[in-house]
């Protein structure tokens, strides 16, 4: 298990999204963080490559359906 930990503003930046977006997959259940007050909220690693998988996975399987 890795041990890097990003902000929403630096997943943000990766996934070349807005902050409130990530803020939704959050809120949706499809970021996991890692929240250590009210406004610190860290997303490791893993879980940013896990989310990237999925997401390309299921926009792959509909592009080619």
């Amino acid at each position: 298990m890795d041990n890097e930990f990003y902000t929403i503003n630096e997943v943000a930046e990766m996934l070349r999204s807005s902050n409130r977006t990530i803020v939704n997959w959050i809120k949706s259940g499809d970021l996991s963080v890692l929240e250590l007050s009210h406004k610190k909220k860290l997303i490791s690693k893993d879980e940013v490559q896990r989310f990237i998988r999925e997401k390309t996975t299921a926009h792959t399987r509909v592009r080619t359906s």
